[in-house]
Order: structure tokens, then sequence, then C-alpha cells
């Protein structure tokens, strides 16, 4: 017995389920946003001392570690590049600032160390390790990493003069001198020196916690001689130290889901990580910035620890350990766009493009208070114009907006270990938590979370006054106490949203609006009472109080959940939620607002009654009423059709029981084929809805493509991996999702005319990278065992994809890439036969494939005559519908392709039957 008193025999079950297990684990996948494994996928291994790196220290490995890095890239597969324990020693050799390795436009790629035990020495201190750009799914573990000539050099001050501006230093053994060229005055500019305590790696308390340093010369003694700005609290005896900030140790730019793992820093020139305008999952987990064990050292790295700049995606700091930085642990924050114009109360005009898309929320900023004008959300953004749903009261040239939910909203950060560092957290990301985290030194206890904006940099959006700030709970700080800092440094105190109870509250979970729409007994609580309501008996009682998320729907989702807490340990749902599902773990956290069943747009688009509803009305309206009166919430999904499409299952909930229907439908019960019988006027097919990368799949089979009465079936699988998937058809092809295929049947049969094959993709799904303009269908080809394209075009103004087939298959879409030359290129079928569907030959257009991008093809008769002249799209694909320049039909015979490109030429044969 299943939920909703619905039994069937086995036979009736399988019916309603794909045979295989490996689909229920790409159902997994589609509802719950993790990785599907369907079948074990290869992964190319790639070791970096067959490439000639040597582990032993003796030679620089910079080359070789480099061309394994560039060889996984091209596999065309999920690759790793293996290292050894050992040291290897990078000399990167560069007069100019930049990192020994980058990696651009790679998917699917892990750089794999053996923990602390692969050792990477740089050799250059004004050089970072790696840059990772314009890539997927890239993980970088198992790694520690040092220079052999420091970035940064220390020593104690054995005179002090000029009323504490000057003071002599000696160079402690070891460490570079100061008429090295990495504190030439070009470095110094960007750099300060800090005080430090004579005896302890600890800044002085005493002092300045910078020092900014004016020149420096050499004493006839071997001192060095430092003019000093930024005075106070010097003293013979103390040490000083002075770092090189030339460039990012680790720099993750324009990429999507990134994995820093168990990655250990000991020293850099500059910040140990930066990170801009990332999205999808960031995960940095057991990253260790520290001083070096068992040495002297006072820093390691020249910056911040993590740095975040316009990063829209789920961002997970935990188990780290991080010390001795010359500034912040973490700095959360959204790129600054100033207000350069103002058309009318609600629309702006701003120095710059801002990133963000219509339903984005902004802030506008006094940069002269620092405090938040308002906010309102995006309705439109054309450039560097911006129309907004509200006017913010009082906007004026030369304010500033900032992003909301580019500054990692809900970042979770736990479980990790601040030892002393110089700075202190600049936390901008609303809704993120902060729990269980030891914070070893009181000074660094210290939380930003306004708006800060000078002229070296401009940083926000600010919480302070914010409905949603920074949730702390269950932290240490020896001594001392976590504050909270507004504008200008001003402490607030200890924080106030801290404690299981604030946690209980966080807006993932708890929201006053919702909580009230969805009890209607409660409609008479104020905002307090509507709080301690929830957390005085709400959350006991399994009540909902958050469109997205219902403990109890939380609980009935997650299988593995429930087996540990049961059905009903409703704050134990809401915790987990919270410290990880949500988040790390990218479960959902609802049934009925599934995003399979549900969402705001199309529900008022199907139910104009409900006009003027904003997206809270609608979403407490389909649950309390629309739900259960069957009304069409998503265009993929409608209970009522699902309901008279099976029988059975209406005999078992109801006619008319659309809960227990979507209940069924989500939870994965029923996720049944879509099929279809051909009638003599056609027959469209809708698949449910699967993947998220696709919100729609329809398939149309035309008047005669079939014996009328034919059972045509569409269904997802995962019977054919896609990950290095492979072609001759394409230089490379990528596929739009892990598991994004589906299946065509006809009984064994093949249509006799074209079917259309209709997809609408969701474009924020597209991966990194790739361009939608290269998107096409392919189907699999069980013969060749390989992907051959499907004619196909896609509207990416409509994020549409349009195919048709002559052949029923498995169909998957994928992103093709452009041919380099024109040795490779593709012209198929051949012959091509035109007028007869049932051929193998058959096809609605001749492809031309593998083509540079833009390469030109002219189609010639046998006596010269021009019939066709095209240019390939970006991806390198051309197609020729067989229409001849004055529009008439070509001919049957042979034709001659001459094809061009970078100066080179190819001619061939093309054969066309009709």
């Amino acid at each position: 017995m299943i939920s909703g008193g619905f039994s069937r025999t086995k036979p009736e079950r399988l019916k309603r389920r794909i045979a295989t297990g490996a689909f229920h684990v790409a159902l997994a996948a589609a509802l719950f946003c993790v990785p599907a494994v369907s079948h074990a996928q290869s992964t190319a291994a790639f070791y970096v001392d067959a490439y000639g790196a040597r582990p032993d220290g003796g030679a620089d490995s910079t080359t070789a570690i480099r061309n394994a890095i560039n060889a996984a890239m091209q596999a065309g597969q999920p690759a790793e590049v293996v290292f050894s324990s050992g040291t290897y020693r990078l000399d990167c050799p560069s007069a100019t600032p930049a990192p020994c390795f980058t990696i651009s436009k790679a998917r699917d790629l892990t750089l794999r160390g053996q923990g602390t035990d692969t050792r990477l020495l740089i050799g250059n201190p004004i050089m970072g390790l790696v840059a990772v750009q314009y890539s997927t799914g890239i993980t970088i573990s198992g790694f520690s990493l040092d220079y052999s000539s420091l970035p940064f050099t220390q020593g104690t001050i054995v005179s002090v003069g000029g009323g504490e501006s000057a003071i002599d230093l000696a160079v402690e053994p070891g460490f570079p001198e100061l008429d090295q060229p990495i504190f030439a005055p070009g470095y110094l500019a960007q750099t300060f020196g800090m005080l430090f305590d004579p005896a302890t790696p600890m800044l002085k308390g005493s002092a300045s916690n910078a020092y900014t340093v004016v020149s420096i010369s050499k004493n006839p003694d071997g001192s060095f001689h430092l003019l000093l700005s930024g005075i106070g609290g010097i003293a013979v005896g103390d040490r000083f130290a002075l770092s090189n900030r030339s460039h990012r140790v680790t720099q993750f730019l324009y990429n999507k889901n990134i994995t820093l793992k168990q990655v250990t820093v000991y020293a850099g020139p500059g910040p140990a990580t930066i990170w801009v305008e990332n999205t999808g999952q960031i995960i940095i987990d057991g990253l260790e910035v520290r001083r070096k064990p068992a040495t002297s050292r006072l820093l390691s790295t020249g910056a911040d620890a993590i740095h975040m700049l316009n990063t829209n995606g789920d961002l997970v700091i935990q188990n780290c350990y991080i010390e001795g930085m010359t500034d912040d642990a973490i700095n959360t924050r959204s790129r600054a766009y100033y207000i350069t114009g103002i058309v009318d109360a609600v629309t702006y005009e701003l120095g710059a493009a801002i990133p963000l898309i219509m339903g984005h929320t902004v802030q506008v900023v006094d940069p002269v208070t620092k405090t938040a004008r308002g906010t309102a959300k995006i309705i439109l953004a054309q450039g560097k114009t911006v129309t907004v749903d509200q006017a913010i009261p009082n906007v004026a040239v030369g304010d500033v907006i900032f992003g909301a939910e580019l500054a990692s909203e809900n970042a979770l950060i736990k479980n990790n270990i601040f030892s002393n560092f110089r700075g202190i957290f600049r936390i901008r990301s609303s809704g993120a938590i902060f729990a269980n985290n030891q914070i070893l030194d009181p000074r660094n206890a210290r939380i930003l979370v306004a708006a800060d904006i000078v002229p070296q940099w401009q940083e926000g959006p600010t919480l302070v006054n914010s409905l949603n700030g920074v949730y702390f709970n269950n932290n240490t700080v020896p001594g001392g106490a976590i504050n909270i800092f507004a504008e200008n440094y001003i402490n607030l105190g200890e924080p106030v949203l801290s404690g299981d109870s604030a946690i209980l509250t966080h807006p993932l979970v708890f929201n006053v609006r919702d909580y009230r729409a969805l009890n209607p007994d409660l409609a008479s609580y104020s905002d307090p009472d509507i709080m301690a309501h929830w957390l005085a008996q709400g959350i006991r009682e399994g009540r909902q109080a958050n469109l997205s998320f219902h403990a109890s729907e939380y609980l009935k989702l997650h299988s593995d959940l429930n087996a540990v807490l049961g059905y009903t340990n409703f704050q134990g749902a809401i915790e987990q939620y919270l410290y990880g599902g949500a988040i790390l773990e990218l479960r959902k956290g609802s049934i009925y607002t599934n995003a399979l069943v549900y969402n705001s747009t199309d529900y008022l688009l199907y139910n104009p009654d409900l006009a003027g509803m904003s997206d809270a009305q609608l979403g407490a309206h389909w649950l309390l009423h629309g739900l259960d009166a069957g009304r069409r919430a998503n265009s993929t999904f409608y209970s009522r059709d699902y309901l008279a499409r099976y029988p059975d299952l209406v005999a078992s909930v109801g006619a008319a029981n659309y809960r227990a229907t979507i209940d069924q439908f989500v939870t994965g019960a029923f996720l049944l084929p879509a099929s279809a019988t051909t009638t003599a006027v056609g027959v469209t097919i809708t698949m449910p809805p699967v993947y998220a990368e696709l919100t729609s799949v329809k398939i149309y089979v035309p008047p005669g493509a079939f014996p009328a009465g034919t059972q045509i079936t569409s269904q997802a699988t995962t019977s054919i991996p896609l990950t290095g998937a492979h072609t001759n058809e394409a230089a490379a092809i990528v596929p739009f999702g892990p598991a994004v295929s589906f299946d065509l049947s006809a009984a064994g049969l093949q249509p006799e005319e074209p079917v259309r094959i209709t997809l609408a993709y969701d474009p924020t799904k597209i991966p990194a990278g790739q361009d939608e303009r290269n998107l096409h269908l392919f189907r699999f080809d069980t013969i060749a065992n390989q992907w051959t394209l499907v004619s196909s075009q896609t509207d990416f103004r409509a994020h549409v994809l349009t195919a048709y087939t002559a052949h029923f298959s498995v169909f998957a879409p994928f992103f093709v890439t452009a041919g380099a030359d024109i040795s490779a290129i593709q012209v198929f079928p051949q012959p091509w036969e035109i007028g007869d569907s049932a051929s193998q030959y058959y096809s609605n257009a001749l492809t031309f494939s593998a083509l540079p991008s833009g390469a030109r093809v002219r189609l010639f008769t046998i006596t010269n005559e021009l019939v066709f002249d095209g240019t390939a799209s970006q991806g390198g694909v051309l197609a020729w519908n067989g229409a001849t320049r004055s529009g008439r039909k070509a001919a049957s015979g042979t034709y001659y392709a001459v094809i061009e490109s970078g100066g080179k030429r190819k001619v061939r044969r093309v054969v066309i039957i009709r």
C-alpha cells in the first residue's frame, strides 16, 4: 500500500515505471536536483607524471602539468588530472603576475592530489596557482601549496625613530630581503606592513593593524630602514611583516558548479581564493589557509581567504581552517553600479550593464551615509537601463545599486575554525547561516553587514535594517563574542538573529506573510504573535510557513530522511534542510509547490480570474483552493488530464482527488511514459516534466505517419550515457544535462511522415560556456553506436528547439562545437532520398556538419550552375532544404559541394534522389 490508499499488483506497478533501476536514479535527479549516476560513467585519467612531471622536486614540472591539464580538457569526457604524493616544483617563469595554469571552457574536470602529501611548490613569488574560467563541473582537491621564494618577509624591529614614523628592521634568516623586486615601489603601493607581538604570531594588540611603507633603504649593517605612515604602538623587539600583493592564488571566474576540497595554502601573493560571477553550487570544503606548521611564519596569504563577488549560486563554506592572512577571512558582496541618470521614478541609467534579470532584487544605497534608500525588483533590464517595479524614495544620480541575489544569498558557513588574522568578516549574504564555527581571536569576531563605499572599493549591499540578515547559531569565541558592525564600522553589539529560535525563523522555512495566509485561523494575529505561534506550536503541529517548504512534505519526499527522523519530527526536518538539505544537497522542500506541478506565472496564465494577485497570494490560493479544485498551475502538467489518462488511478484515489494525484506524481510513484493513439487528424503527445532543463517536450505525429490506432510512446530514459557521447558529425558535443534524453517508440514501427519534436528549454540551465545557438537535437543510431544529428532549428529568443525526424529512437539535445578546419566535415544523408520518408536515406534537409564556424558552402550542378550558397552556424552546422536559389526543388542527380574556410577548400560529391 502506498500513499493515497493506492495498491496494485507487481505487473500493474511495472506499467507505471521504467523497468530499469537507472530510471529511478534519474528521476531522483530531476526531482531533487542532485547528480544522477545511472550508469558507471567512464572517467579518463591523466597522470601528470606520465607527461614528465616529477614528484621529487628535482625539476620544473610546470609544462608537464600544463600539458596534462590541456589533454584532459580535450578528452571529450569526464577527466581527472592525477598527481602523486611528493613535491612538484613549479617555476612558473614570468615577469608579469599571472596564474601558473589556466583552465578555460572545461567541463567535468577534476585536479586530484593525494592530500597534503601532494605538495605544489611555486618558485615565482608573484604568480598564482590556477585560474578557472567559463567552465562547468570543476573540482580541485587534495593539495598543499607553498612558495620556495616566499611572497612576504618578516623581521625584528631593532630601532624606532622619527616619532615612530621610521623603523630599522633586521630580516629574519630564511625570508626575502627587502631589496628584492617584490618589494619595489610599484608593489609597495598595493600592500602594507603589520606589527606583531615579539613572542607569538599575533598582531600586537596596542598597535595599528596596517602600516603603509613609504620607502625602503638598506643600512650598512644589513638591516633595512623603512619610512612608514599609519604609525602607532611600535617598539623595539616587535616583529614586522610585509607582504606582496601581486596575484590571486586561485581564481574562479564565470563558472558553474565548482568544488574546492581539502586544499591547504601556506602562502600566496594575494587572496587565497577569489570568486567572480559564478553560478550553480560553489562548495569550499576543508580549505586551509594557514601559517606553515613548524615554521616561524607570521603570515599566510597577502589578502582574503575567501572573496565572493557577484556569486548567484548555492555557496557552502565548511570544515575550513583559516589564519594568518593580511586581510579578511570571508567577504561576500555584489558589484556596485552607479546611477548616472534618472529617466523616471522607476527607471535608472547605470554606468555599466548590470548582470541581473527580471525578478531579481536590487538595493539602492546612498554612497555618503552608506545606508539603503530602498529595494525593488527588476521588471526590465536593457543594457545600462534598469526598470524596477516600484519607486525608491530619494534616489539620486551618484547613488549605488547592488544586486541582492549576487551577494551569495543564503550562504551556508558552518563547522569552520578561524584563528587569528588581520581582518574581519564582511558578509552581505541575505539569509546566510553562520553556525558551529570557532573564532579563536576575539578581535576577529567582527561581522560587517553594511555597505562599505570608499574610493578604493565599493562593497554592498547592506543588511542593516533588513528583514533578512545573517543567522548565527552555536558559534564560539573564547573570551569574547561575535559583534555586528553597521555602516562606518558602528558596533551594533551581538547579533539579534542568534540561537535555535532564530534559525527556525529562517526565510527558507518561515515567512510571516505566508504563515498567516496558509493558516486562516491566524489571520488576525500580529507579526510578533505570528512568529511566536510558529515557534511555540506551528513547528510541532507540522504547519506550513513558507510556500516552497513544508516539513511534512519534505520528510515524505526524501525517504532517507524519514528513515532517520520519522514522519513527524518536523523540527528535525527544518534543521536538516537549513544545515545542508537546501544549499548543500539541493533537496526540494515541497510537493505541491514543486516546480514539476506549480509556478506562479503559469497559474495566473491558466486562471485569469486571479489577475492582480501577487506571487505570494497566488501561491497561497493554489495551496488553499486551486490544488483541490483541480486548477492548472503548470504548462506541462495538469492533474485533471493526468487522472483522465489512468483509470486505475481514478479508481484508487477518486475522480477528483487532485491532491493525491499530484502527491503520487511528484513523489515519483507514477512518473509515467506519455502515450497516445494515432488518429486520422494526427496527435500531439506532451511528456510529463522530468528534467529541470526542459520546460516542455511535445511530439506531433502528423496524419499518415503511422496506421490509425498505432500506440505512440515517449518516455524519459537513461539507457544511453550522455557524458562522453560520441559522434562523427560534429567536432564535439556536450549534453544539455547529464540525463536529458527520451525515447520515442511506436510498437516497432517507424514513421512514414516526418514527426515534429518541440523542446522548450530553460535558458538559465544552459551549461557554462555553451551558446543556445549551437543547440541541436540528436538521436542515437544503434547500428553505428553513435549519436547522429537530427534536422533541427533553435529559436533562441523563445528558447525553443524544433526538430523533424523520420526515425524513432532515443533523442537528446546537445550543444555542438564547430570544427577547427574543413578536414573532418560531414555531409549526410548520402545519397539524399527526398521523396520517400520510409527510406533510410530520407531527411527533410541535407546537413553539413563539423564545419568551422562561418565556413562557406556552395552547391553546383555538374554543369557548374550555382544552386545554393550558405554559411555555417557558430556551431559549424548548415542545413539545406533542397530548394535552389530560384526557390525550385533541386532535381535528382549529382551535385558538387565546395566548402571553404581559412583559405582552404574541399570539394564533396552530393547525390539527390527524388
